[in-house]
């Protein structure tokens, strides 16, 4: 999920690529099965149509009440959810559309061979919509899978954000001074301040990104927790505080164990699900040549573990992913140097499998000792929106 509510609004503003012009039109008609178009109906439900149209009014269409980071958790353009759960909407960015409808091409009547391994991992994507809000604009969104349905009502959810660095090589020349993000630095990290710093009040996006990137596990794991969502009474900062902000390997593992005992009344099924899915994950993206095309910047694993134990995680946040350039090859695992495009993205899953196993064994061990996980449902989390 990209920061910076100015910064989505302006990927909302922007034209496709010139190459994506045919993948940015196709988006406008939903494929979920090959030689169909879609459109919605009345109550909000995905409706087969002849000829595909872009709905005006859906007022089964609610707020996601469950969210883990990004624009819509801190005030951004909200993302929305259909009466049954089923469809979620997110604010469109052509960037994270072109890449979505590339993806799916490959699903949906793509070469031969069948579709890329990651489709499995990601989100089902529809198409576009448009929904006019209360105050009668109309917006355009990406029309998605929802993943927190099939869960109970009331699952908690983290975002993880995977890669080495969460900004793009051309943000590097950015040069435009942000006294928001200067402030944000003297909150979190007023050591990284220099005496020019605090003269003019003010840095640059990439330098806000590059000191919280180096300041957390991003920069040595490939990964960061970016926030958790679905506790109730509970102010979004305060668990945020509890789940993100570390530096090393021990703190992470713990608050992946902390994480799944409040999530889950049986947390050893739950972290070896998680195990098993990270696993299979990390095969699908050294085999997909979709990942191979592709740098990854700010994309995110949302994990979702509901009550019962059931845990699973989608891939999310493409706002960022872009093809590499024409003759350029990245490892994903490679430390990245300004030009090389590397991203960390194998880095960071690697790392997270090994981090898991640690979390099964955790897990496995407290069963072993006859321990009783702590109840974690004394706050049940706060629901979808459900009409």
């Amino acid at each position: 999920m990209p920061s910076g509510k100015n910064d989505d609004a302006a990927e909302r503003g922007k034209a496709p690529e010139e190459d994506d012009e045919a993948a940015f039109a196709a988006a406008q008609t939903r494929f979920p099965s090959k030689g169909s178009s879609y459109s919605y109906s009345a109550d909000g439900a995905p409706a087969e149509s002849g000829d595909a149209q872009l709905p005006k009014r859906k007022r089964s269409y609610q707020r996601l009440a469950v969210l883990a980071a990004g624009h819509a958790k801190h005030g951004g353009p909200p993302m929305l959810v259909d009466q049954a759960r089923h469809i979620v909407l997110k604010p469109l960015q052509d960037i994270e559309l072109s890449c979505y409808t590339r993806m799916w091409a490959r699903q949906n009547g793509g070469p031969p061979g069948g579709g890329d391994p990651i489709c499995s991992f990601v989100s089902k994507f529809y198409g576009v919509t448009q929904d006019v809000d209360e105050d009668g604009v109309s917006n355009a969104y990406i029309s998605l899978d929802n993943l927190l349905y099939g869960f109970d009502l009331c699952p908690k959810v983290m975002d993880v954000k995977l890669g080495v660095r969460t900004f793009c090589e051309d943000e590097c020349a950015n040069m435009k001074l942000r006294p928001d993000l200067y402030e944000k630095l003297v909150k979190l990290y007023p050591s990284e301040l220099t005496e020019e710093d605090h003269a003019l009040q003010a840095i640059t996006k990439h330098r806000w990104m590059s000191t919280r990137d180096r300041n957390s596990t991003a920069g040595t794991l490939g990964f960061r927790i970016d926030g958790v969502g679905g506790f109730e009474n509970v102010e979004c900062k305060d668990h945020d505080k509890r789940y993100s902000g570390f530096t090393t390997v021990e703190d992470v593992r713990a608050s992946f164990l902390r994480f799944t005992l409040e999530a889950s009344d049986r947390p050893l099924h739950s972290a070896e699900q998680m195990l098993n899915r990270l696993r299979a994950f990390r095969s699908a993206i050294a085999q997909s040549p979709f990942v191979q095309e592709h740098e990854f910047i700010g994309s995110s694993l949302l994990i979702v573990i509901g009550a019962g134990g059931e845990a699973n995680f989608g891939w999310i946040d493409f706002g960022k992913t872009q093809l590499l350039p024409a003759g350029v090859q990245i490892a994903h695992d490679r430390p990245w140097n300004m030009g090389n495009h590397e991203d960390g993205l194998f880095t960071g899953v690697d790392n997270m499998v090994s981090i898991w196993s640690g979390v099964v064994e955790d897990c496995r061990a407290a069963v072993s000792a006859g321990h009783e996980y702590p109840a974690a449902k004394s706050s049940s989390a706060s629901s979808l929106a459900s009409g």
